[in-house]
């Protein structure tokens, strides 16, 4: 399995999946309000997490890790960036997720394009 390389950015991005996992799993197991489960994880980032794991490869979660940097999952879903083996896009601002939401496509940078399809993301 191949290691993602230790970057101030993957730092990040590892910090940032595991405490949205943490208040995921809080506010699954009612320990803590909706209104605080918001305040870390607001409804547009909510939706596109489910979407993610609906669409990630089914060999990561049996694997319990991505195939491709060997990141943990359900956290991986749970950050900002986007899967290595285009599963999912990046997490899209609340307009993005609007916009991809309503007409169920969005080009993205470098003319990255995602679908919309049976609930899941599809790169085209």
């Amino acid at each position: 399995m191949i290691k993602s390389k230790v970057t101030l950015k993957n730092i990040y991005y590892y910090l940032q999946g595991n405490t949205r996992y943490l208040f995921w799993k809080f506010y699954a197991e009612e320990i803590i309000p909706l209104f605080i489960f918001r305040l870390f994880v607001p409804k547009h980032i909510y939706e596109q997490i489910a979407m993610r794991i609906r669409s990630m490869n089914k060999e990561c979660l049996n694997k319990g890790a991505c195939i491709k940097c060997g990141c943990r999952t359900t956290e991986l879903q749970m950050c900002n960036k986007a899967c290595n083996d285009n599963c999912y896009p990046r997490i899209l601002s609340k307009k993005e997720w609007k916009f991809i939401t309503t007409y169920s496509f969005i080009i993205l940078e470098d003319n990255i394009k995602f679908k919309i399809e049976n609930n899941k993301f599809l790169k085209f």
